[in-house]
């Protein structure tokens, strides 16, 4: 009887093993066919992001770039006017061409990423209008002294650069990483 009861165990310790590595066997199989679904489905969301991001850069990018630039440039050359001798008329003259040169800008650049994607032409627009309205508060802020450099550059200078800074790492930020890890 003993060798029976030996044999009845070994049998059983035999079907554990045997169940336990088809269930193994079937995990890493399962485990494998998610991780390709996985790889698969980043591979091609990266793809569709790279496609699109070559689509403005062709589209809107190469030949507007420097629109973003000039406008930035054009916004910072009127403002050192504020350094000068300003009265209200002015001022007033000053900030109607900085609106003038933002409605420019907008219509000629921002909204060709409308059609691309709408989420960040709202998010261009938002950077671009807080530069204006910014400008706008401070030009007719008579508690600021905007002929006192340090004043200026605070208010304004550094208004402009940072403002210049977003909209350049929003368009920075929608170009692929081509960091496959990243993703």
């Amino acid at each position: 009887m003993l060798p029976l009861c030996g044999n009845n165990a070994s049998l059983r310790i035999e079907a554990i093993t045997a169940i336990a590595t088809t269930l193994i066997a079937v995990m890493n199989i399962v485990l494998t066919m998610i991780i390709f679904i996985k790889n698969r489905k980043d591979s091609s969301q990266r793809e569709s992001q790279h496609q699109r991001f070559e689509l403005v850069r062709i589209l809107i990018l190469d030949h507007n770039m420097r629109k973003v630039y000039d406008f930035y440039d054009e916004v910072s050359t009127e403002c050192k006017r504020l350094l000068a001798v300003c009265d209200t008329k002015d001022k007033q003259e000053i900030n109607s061409t900085i609106l003038e040169k933002s409605r420019e800008f907008r219509l000629d650049f921002i909204t060709l990423f409308n059609v691309v994607d709408s989420r960040l032409y709202k998010e261009l627009l938002r950077i671009t209008d807080n530069l204006t309205d910014g400008i706008t508060n401070v030009i007719f802020d008579e508690g600021i002294n905007l002929k006192h450099r340090p004043k200026f550059d605070e208010e304004v200078s550094q208004r402009i650069s940072k403002c210049r800074v977003d909209f350049l790492s929003v368009l920075y930020g929608m170009a692929p990483t081509g960091d496959s890890k990243s993703m």
